[in-house]
């Protein structure tokens, strides 16, 4: 699973939900692509993945 934001208003069939603009959500990358593939004839994609902040690895002295 990854962190997407919804760009664009859409109804989720597989959420069962309206998805509003702004959202994260968390879903499969395979999902986001469905999503957008679905819907790409509505000007542009309706989700776009966030990156999560990558943590700091402390090295050993």
């Amino acid at each position: 699973m990854a962190k997407f934001k919804v760009l664009k208003e859409y109804k989720d069939k597989k959420l069962n939900k309206i998805v509003k603009a702004g959202e994260e959500i968390d879903i499969t990358v395979k999902r986001a692509d469905e999503i957008n593939e679905a819907l790409k004839s509505h000007d542009g994609p309706f989700v776009e993945r966030v990156e999560e902040p990558k943590e700091k690895k402390l090295s050993k002295w």
